[in-house]
């Protein structure tokens, strides 16, 4: 694959299903699925652009193979950036607090009028978990929107913080969570504005 330098729109194939070539879409498919087990091992970057690109899979259009040549493209220019893991001070048997972040585009995609969303979690400031997704319904509002990533970040950073515990990893901690909306937060901490873990 070439490097595309021009960034393409990512919209759906206006051309019907039963005429696209099956050679092509299984190629197409084939190299999506290869960029997203990079996205999920070790490219959190990563995570955006393929998530967009999968929900096209079955009806790929020209447009959608530029997007995929530009992404490749990316992914050579960048390939020698890593996740950085770091250790901990001697004697410490748990370092660092979780830290949960989300965000989430309200109605990003004008054809599908649904919001993604963000969310990434370190933990002794490390990546440890992320994720780009597609939210399931349609919202009316951007404090929706946060709420349900929000919602999404929380209950992935418990289950992290669980984990901990069934290893019998000593926690001392709460998460901590964070979030840009101020009526999500609201609504999270039932007005509470000083309430800084869920």
């Amino acid at each position: 694959m070439t490097y595309s330098p021009t960034a393409v729109e990512i919209i759906p194939n206006e051309q019907p299903k039963i005429l696209a070539d099956a050679s092509h879409v299984r190629r197409f498919q084939s190299a999506v699925g290869q960029l997203m087990y990079l996205m999920l091992v070790t490219r959190p970057d990563l995570a955006y652009p393929v998530g967009m690109l999968a929900r096209h899979t079955s009806n790929p259009s020209s447009n959608h193979e530029k997007a995929l040549h530009h992404l490749v493209g990316y992914i050579q220019h960048t390939r020698d950036y890593t996740l950085i893991f770091y250790e901990p001070a001697q004697g410490e048997d748990n370092p660092g607090v979780i830290q949960a972040l989300s965000d989430a585009d309200w109605a990003g995609k004008t054809h599908s009028s649904r919001s993604t969303t963000g969310m990434v979690i370190l933990k002794n400031r490390s990546v440890i978990s992320w994720s780009s997704k597609r939210q399931g319904v349609v919202l009316t509002s951007t404090m929706e929107s946060e709420y349900i990533a929000l919602f999404n970040m929380v209950q992935n950073a418990i289950f992290l913080n669980h984990l901990e515990r069934q290893f019998k990893i000593p926690t001392w901690y709460v998460p901590n969570i964070w979030c840009n909306n101020q009526s999500a937060i609201a609504v999270a901490t039932g007005g509470d504005m000083e309430f800084r873990h869920l």
